[in-house]
């Protein structure tokens, strides 16, 4: 009876072994699917960030073509009223060209008329 009760106890004490290994493989398991639901998450989040970061840049990128198509925009607007000022002096130097040229004609025929009355008074001295 001694021997039997000590093979019962030493069963049981088995039993209670093999039940606490398998609570703590089950313990385990979670554990481990706790710890990767966790990693899960903090992935997500990262992920969320770098979406966050990658759409900022697309704004600042667009922002930037935008600010690049308005400076064009200027430039060549400036440089249309570069080329109509550029126009307009030429046509003015061209009116000065010819008012100096008016002026030296008319300088020459004044010239020459005091020189053809000088000649006509000499003359009829």
């Amino acid at each position: 009876a001694k021997i039997e009760h000590k093979s019962q106890t030493i069963r049981d004490d088995i039993a209670d072994m093999a039940m606490s290994e398998q609570y703590l493989r089950t313990k385990q398991a979670l554990l481990k699917a706790k710890k990767k639901e966790q990693e899960m998450q903090i992935a997500q989040k990262v992920a969320i960030i770098r979406e966050t970061e990658v759409e900022k840049m697309r704004e600042k990128v667009a922002k930037m073509q935008e600010l690049l198509h308005s400076r064009r925009q200027e430039l060549k607007i400036t440089e249309e009223i570069i080329h109509e000022k550029d126009g307009a002096k030429k046509e003015l130097d061209k009116k000065i060209e010819a008012s100096i040229r008016r002026q030296s004609f008319v300088e020459k025929k004044i010239v020459e008329k005091k020189c053809d009355n000088n000649a006509n008074d000499d003359q009829q001295s």
